[in-house]
């Protein structure tokens, strides 16, 4: 054959080639564009996009064992669940609990012998973080960019000692801590008194008590199930959550929170008062912590159904907030009074905003007016019903 010929073939086709290349980079920049232009607008074009991706997540056709094409939903569903149950295997009802007796008579592998398994274990799972720094090293050599090892935390879950070492030697990070929930009640990321509210109750929605923060233990699940419930059929993960999470019942006190312009300290004492956790004499003895639970303001034992309704001297900060909203009502006990407070949020928005706000202001005042009476300090009632009137007309 021609050289000449071959040669011209050679470079027509690697011209080709890098014309579809250019091409294809062109029509992706014009998907860019059109994008960014369109946005996520309620328009033709988001939908159709949604539409594209939705088809892509979805199984069209399997093949069982036998060859045969499913292709129904139906036919999915049982293929899958057949498949798993013959994977993951199926539990023995008749099998009450594990024989040790039995498991101690069977031969155990000696040290020798657990040391190239515990390696090839370790090997596997140190590997994908060898891969990912390397990945950081070609970013960088390719940009310039470089990881700061000193500003670099890895955070761990449930991960052996010896694995721990080994990522923390090839990545040269330091272990980092999920400081949350000390965070949550100590501002800091050490733990220096006990939680007053489990973390199970902080992580309920509002409207059974909690303040809706995600538990990662159960989104994890959530995940977890989301994934295999996507193979055939369509359910969101936050559904899915809600349906494995336990359920509490709902609580009526939770209105007071909605709209309340208070501030969070304020909020937080309030919602600390409804679950009856704040820090009072009484718990405190529970703890061991005092010896005596006598209310600092009388001889009665201090306890938050005392301190917010039969204590005479903080009756009067009520009575006071109370007698400038113009309401008469007197409660027998804290439960009564939150049920009145539902109940009195409805009506004109302006005196219902105000009554919430009142009602944290006067929670978080008397409770800072009993802490430093307890430790020998002086405060006057009156200045402290003075500044709750102002609080709530300057937020409400």
């Amino acid at each position: 054959m021609n050289p000449d010929l071959i040669e011209r073939t050679k470079n027509l086709t690697s011209e080709i080639i890098k014309l579809n290349t250019i091409e294809k980079q062109l029509i992706s920049q014009r998907a860019k564009i059109n994008w960014i232009k369109l946005e996520d607008g309620n328009n033709a074009f988001f939908h159709a996009s949604l539409k594209s991706k939705h088809q892509m997540n979805h199984i069209k056709s399997l093949k069982n064992k036998d060859g045969i094409l499913l292709t129904t939903h139906h036919e999915h569903k049982e293929e899958l669940m057949q498949f798993y149950g013959e994977f993951v295997g199926k539990s023995n009802k008749k099998m009450d609990n594990i024989n040790l007796v039995a498991m101690r008579q069977v031969p155990h592998l000696n040290v020798d012998q657990r040391s190239p398994l515990l390696s090839s274990s370790l090997i596997r799972d140190i590997m994908p973080v060898e891969l990912m720094m390397q990945a950081f090293k070609n970013f960088s050599n390719s940009k310039g960019l470089v990881v700061n090892p000193n500003k670099c935390k890895v955070y761990f879950g449930d991960v052996e000692i010896k694995i721990k070492q080994k990522i923390n030697q090839v990545t040269e990070f330091s272990e980092g801590h999920l400081p949350f929930r000390s965070f949550l009640w100590s501002s800091s990321d050490k733990v220096n008194k006990k939680f007053p509210i489990a973390w199970n109750k902080v992580c309920l929605p509002k409207n059974q008590g909690g303040i809706n923060i995600i538990s990662i233990v159960e989104w994890n699940k959530a995940c977890l199930t989301k994934l295999l419930w996507n193979l055939f059929d369509k359910y969101s993960t936050r559904n899915m959550y809600y349906a494995i999470k336990t359920q509490h019942q709902n609580v009526g006190w939770r209105k007071v929170f909605y709209g309340n312009t208070t501030i969070p300290k304020a909020l937080c004492t309030l919602w600390l008062a409804c679950h009856n956790r704040p820090t009072t004499k009484d718990r405190l003895r529970k703890f061991g912590i005092l010896n005596e639970d006598c209310c600092c303001f009388c001889k009665d034992r201090e306890t938050i159904q005392h301190l917010m309704c039969s204590c005479e001297e903080t009756k009067k900060i009520w009575e006071g907030i109370l007698g400038w909203l113009q309401v008469d009502h007197k409660a027998h006990s804290w439960n009564e009074k939150l049920s009145w407070i539902v109940q009195h949020r409805k009506g004109i928005w302006w005196r219902a905003s105000m009554l919430k706000c009142a009602i944290a202001e006067t929670v978080y005042a008397v409770w800072s007016y009993r802490n430093p009476i307890c430790f020998g300090g002086q405060i006057d009632r009156n200045v402290i019903v003075s500044s709750i009137v102002d609080k709530i007309i300057h937020r409400t």
